[in-house]
């Protein structure tokens, strides 16, 4: 559990980093949820891999998952746009 938390941190750091950046000013709340929603992402795909369950192998899993990471990082840069 330790290990895990020092991960959601660091991802927290870097997308609390990313927010600002793009001159968002966010919530603890709201980077907590994207932890989460990228922790979700990335397990869920990396699940489904190990169990053959994506079409296309590991290679097709890894696109998704960058198309996944694409997507969040242009959702945290258009909400600062808006």
């Amino acid at each position: 559990q330790v290990e895990g938390q020092k991960v959601g941190d660091l991802c927290a750091v870097v997308i609390k980093a990313i927010c600002q950046r793009n001159g968002m000013i966010v919530s603890d709340a709201y980077v907590n949820d994207q932890v989460h929603l990228i922790w979700s992402i990335s397990h869920g795909i990396i699940s489904l891999a190990m169990v053959e369950r994506i079409a296309g192998g590991r290679e097709y899993a890894f696109s998704l998952y960058e198309q996944a990471m694409h997507s969040a990082l242009q959702s945290w840069e258009s909400k600062a746009q808006s």
